[in-house]
């Protein structure tokens, strides 16, 4: 399903009747971030000024090949960054992370109807995958877009950059948090806020935009010992895209071993007891990142967010049930004890 202009992986994209035969059900919702290096994030004693907070404006120039020199870019107290080749950690051909990056900062491919899209750098007039600069990154050389086979190797090149002093840039799941990818104990890379808008005029700084949590105590993704998602479970940060759990329409309907068998395994994805979504866990005591979507949730308690996108990721989030509201089914009581959540 992710055979599109942006992850062409050798055969075609699913036709308007194959589709029409998929029988698609939400399952959980996965959190994703943009992550540079802590030579970036923390800054150098050489360049003392942190860069923590990306426009979406900012990503998408980055995504798109427009921004290849970090000079081109301020950091959070509005001085110019140091002239440097962007080193873009980019996912190759039928990458979920790829498509979510995509969709999110470029609206693409959803845009290609109505003309409202930017194609990515790995897309050029020459071909569907002619814009990646190579498939291993370089220490050595100028900017690159690199195809990297897999998130695991981003997060290599994300410490071998940091390690050599310089700064790289991707698209990441929350399940590789800074805290579990360590070298020598310490943090490579860190996830960044995302939004704001640009540089104040009044101060030269930039209005920071928001992260997956308040980035406070146990409620930092970037920290040593767990995150709330704070802001991932109002709705406040919506880089968030829905898994799904796809089978031929009227499939799980049949009486197979296979349909049977097919529809347990539905049934368990959609359990809020699958690890990481309703275990009152943070990493690394589970899988990070996991977040059950409230439409399949039979309990609206930790572990559960505020929204759904309905079983369409392109959709824009939409408030599913509020917090506060009294609900008459548990004697009055309200839905989620506001403070209490999450996780």
């Amino acid at each position: 399903m992710f055979n599109y202009q942006d992850n062409l992986n050798g055969s075609a994209p699913l036709t308007t009747a194959q589709l029409g035969s998929l029988a698609q059900d939400g399952v959980y919702d996965d959190v994703f971030g943009v992550v540079v290096t802590n030579a970036l994030y923390a800054g150098t004693t050489a360049f003392p000024h942190a860069k923590t907070s990306f426009t979406k404006e900012e990503v998408a120039g980055i995504l798109s090949g427009a921004v290849q020199n970090w000079n081109q870019l301020f950091s959070d107290d509005g001085t110019q960054l140091p002239g440097a080749p962007v080193w873009l950690l980019d996912r190759g051909s039928g990458a979920a992370t790829k498509a979510v990056g995509n969709q999110y900062f470029l609206n693409y491919p959803a845009g290609i109807a109505t003309g409202g899209f930017v194609p990515p750098r790995s897309v050029t007039s020459a071909g569907v995958n002619a814009g990646y600069t190579d498939t291993v990154l370089s220490l050595t050389t100028g900017y690159q877009d690199v195809k990297e086979g897999s998130n695991a190797a981003i997060v290599s090149d994300l410490q071998n950059a940091n390690g050599h002093g310089d700064y790289a840039v991707a698209i990441l799941n929350a399940e590789f948090a800074p805290a579990l990818e360590q070298v020598g104990g310490v943090n490579q890379y860190s996830f960044v806020k995302i939004g704001g808008n640009g540089l104040a005029s009044s101060s030269g700084k930039q209005v920071p935009g928001l992260g997956m949590d308040s980035g406070v105590g146990a409620d930092d993704i970037n920290g040593i010992t767990s995150t709330s998602y704070s802001n991932v479970v109002t709705g406040a940060y919506d880089f968030v895209y829905q898994n799904s759990f796809n089978t031929r329409a009227g499939f799980l309907s049949g009486s197979t071993p296979n349909a049977k068998w097919t529809a347990a395994l539905k049934s368990l994805f959609q359990s809020e007891s699958i690890a990481g979504a309703y275990a009152h866990l943070a990493f690394p005591g589970a899988v990070t990142g996991v977040l059950i979507d409230p439409a399949n949730a039979p309990v609206q308690d930790a572990g559960v967010v505020l929204w759904s996108r309905l079983k369409n990721s392109t959709a824009p989030i939409q408030i599913n049930f509020d917090a506060t509201t009294v609900n008459s089914n548990a004697g009055g009581a309200q839905v989620i004890t506001l403070g209490s959540d999450p996780l």
